[in-house]
Protein backbone atom coordinates (compact mmCIF):
# COMPACT_ATOMS: atom_id res chain seq x y z
CA UNK A 1 0.00 0.00 0.00
CA UNK A 2 2.51 2.15 0.90
CA UNK A 3 3.87 2.07 -2.88
CA UNK A 4 1.24 3.25 -4.03
CA UNK A 5 0.35 5.83 -1.38
CA UNK A 6 2.69 8.25 0.58
CA UNK A 7 3.10 6.86 4.47
CA UNK A 8 1.54 10.90 5.51
CA UNK A 9 -2.22 10.06 3.43
CA UNK A 10 -2.58 6.67 4.73
CA UNK A 11 -1.88 7.95 8.62
CA UNK A 12 -4.35 10.45 7.80
CA UNK A 13 -7.10 7.95 6.42
CA UNK A 14 -6.82 6.17 9.40
CA UNK A 15 -6.29 8.64 11.78
CA UNK A 16 -3.18 7.38 13.20
CA UNK A 17 -0.14 9.83 13.95
CA UNK A 18 3.39 8.64 11.92
CA UNK A 19 5.37 8.46 15.02
CA UNK A 20 2.88 6.14 16.36
CA UNK A 21 2.96 4.03 12.68
CA UNK A 22 6.78 3.68 13.11
CA UNK A 23 6.63 3.02 16.89
CA UNK A 24 4.07 -0.16 15.69
CA UNK A 25 6.68 -1.20 12.99
CA UNK A 26 9.21 -1.29 16.05
CA UNK A 27 7.04 -3.27 18.92
CA UNK A 28 7.22 -7.14 19.53
CA UNK A 29 4.20 -8.77 18.93
CA UNK A 30 1.85 -9.27 21.80
CA UNK A 31 0.65 -12.49 23.39
CA UNK A 32 -2.27 -12.70 21.12
CA UNK A 33 -0.13 -12.53 18.06
CA UNK A 34 2.48 -15.04 18.96
CA UNK A 35 -0.19 -17.58 19.95
CA UNK A 36 -1.88 -17.05 16.81
CA UNK A 37 1.29 -17.64 14.84
CA UNK A 38 1.69 -20.86 17.04
CA UNK A 39 -1.60 -22.37 15.97
CA UNK A 40 -1.32 -21.59 12.36
CA UNK A 41 1.64 -23.38 11.91
CA UNK A 42 -0.35 -25.73 13.97
CA UNK A 43 -3.08 -25.65 11.35
CA UNK A 44 -0.79 -25.94 8.39
CA UNK A 45 0.73 -28.75 10.19
CA UNK A 46 -3.19 -30.59 10.17
CA UNK A 47 -4.09 -29.46 6.65
CA UNK A 48 -0.80 -31.08 5.16
CA UNK A 49 -0.79 -34.46 7.12
CA UNK A 50 -1.95 -36.66 4.45
CA UNK A 51 -3.71 -38.98 6.59
CA UNK A 52 -6.12 -36.39 8.56
CA UNK A 53 -7.31 -34.79 5.15
CA UNK A 54 -9.19 -32.66 7.68
CA UNK A 55 -10.66 -29.87 5.52
CA UNK A 56 -14.10 -28.81 7.76
CA UNK A 57 -14.58 -26.43 10.85
CA UNK A 58 -15.69 -29.25 13.06
CA UNK A 59 -12.70 -31.60 11.79
CA UNK A 60 -10.07 -28.99 11.92
CA UNK A 61 -11.02 -27.98 15.65
CA UNK A 62 -11.56 -31.46 17.08
CA UNK A 63 -7.57 -32.55 15.69
CA UNK A 64 -6.41 -29.20 16.93
CA UNK A 65 -8.15 -29.87 20.03
CA UNK A 66 -6.81 -32.99 20.28
CA UNK A 67 -2.95 -30.96 20.03
CA UNK A 68 -3.89 -29.65 23.48
CA UNK A 69 -5.14 -26.25 21.46
CA UNK A 70 -7.60 -24.01 22.70
CA UNK A 71 -9.98 -23.53 19.68
CA UNK A 72 -13.52 -23.16 18.34
CA UNK A 73 -15.07 -23.18 15.53
CA UNK A 74 -16.06 -19.39 15.26
CA UNK A 75 -13.14 -16.73 15.37
CA UNK A 76 -15.93 -14.00 16.21
CA UNK A 77 -18.95 -13.51 17.85
CA UNK A 78 -22.37 -14.48 17.05
CA UNK A 79 -23.94 -11.92 14.89
CA UNK A 80 -20.67 -10.07 13.86
CA UNK A 81 -19.57 -9.31 10.36
CA UNK A 82 -17.10 -12.91 10.45
CA UNK A 83 -19.81 -15.23 11.87
CA UNK A 84 -19.82 -17.78 8.72
CA UNK A 85 -23.70 -18.48 9.95
CA UNK A 86 -25.58 -15.43 8.86
CA UNK A 87 -23.26 -15.64 5.74
CA UNK A 88 -24.55 -18.87 4.79
CA UNK A 89 -28.08 -18.27 5.76
CA UNK A 90 -28.42 -15.58 3.12
CA UNK A 91 -26.67 -17.91 0.36
CA UNK A 92 -28.79 -20.21 1.03
CA UNK A 93 -31.65 -18.16 1.05
CA UNK A 94 -30.44 -16.73 -2.99
CA UNK A 95 -29.40 -20.32 -3.81
CA UNK A 96 -33.30 -21.42 -2.93
CA UNK A 97 -35.18 -18.80 -4.14
CA UNK A 98 -33.20 -16.59 -6.78
CA UNK A 99 -31.07 -19.13 -8.80
CA UNK A 100 -32.25 -22.15 -11.09
CA UNK A 101 -31.88 -25.58 -10.02
CA UNK A 102 -28.58 -27.18 -11.35
CA UNK A 103 -28.40 -25.22 -14.37
CA UNK A 104 -26.04 -22.53 -14.76
CA UNK A 105 -26.64 -19.09 -16.63
CA UNK A 106 -25.34 -18.51 -20.03
CA UNK A 107 -23.41 -15.74 -19.10
CA UNK A 108 -22.53 -13.36 -16.62
CA UNK A 109 -24.98 -10.77 -17.42
CA UNK A 110 -27.60 -12.72 -17.34
CA UNK A 111 -26.68 -13.93 -13.52
CA UNK A 112 -25.93 -10.74 -12.79
CA UNK A 113 -29.48 -9.29 -14.03
CA UNK A 114 -31.29 -12.12 -11.90
CA UNK A 115 -29.42 -11.51 -9.36
CA UNK A 116 -30.47 -7.91 -9.27
CA UNK A 117 -34.12 -8.90 -9.74
CA UNK A 118 -33.81 -11.06 -6.73
CA UNK A 119 -32.21 -8.75 -4.44
CA UNK A 120 -33.75 -5.38 -5.35
CA UNK A 121 -37.56 -6.23 -6.70
CA UNK A 122 -38.39 -9.38 -4.88
CA UNK A 123 -36.60 -9.56 -1.92
CA UNK A 124 -37.67 -7.62 0.77
CA UNK A 125 -36.70 -6.75 4.37
CA UNK A 126 -39.72 -7.90 5.98
CA UNK A 127 -39.88 -11.27 3.95
CA UNK A 128 -36.46 -11.75 4.62
CA UNK A 129 -37.00 -11.15 8.68
CA UNK A 130 -40.13 -13.58 8.15
CA UNK A 131 -37.51 -15.96 7.07
CA UNK A 132 -36.14 -15.62 10.73
CA UNK A 133 -32.19 -15.96 9.45
CA UNK A 134 -31.99 -12.30 11.05
CA UNK A 135 -30.21 -10.59 8.18
CA UNK A 136 -31.94 -8.09 7.48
Amino acid sequence: MRSHFPLTELCDALAVSRSGYHASRRRQPGPRARQQVVLLQAIDKVRAHRHARCYGSPRMTHQLRRQGHQVSESMSARGHCYDNAMAESVFAALKAEALPPEQPFASRALARSALFDYLETWSSPEKVDRRGAGFC
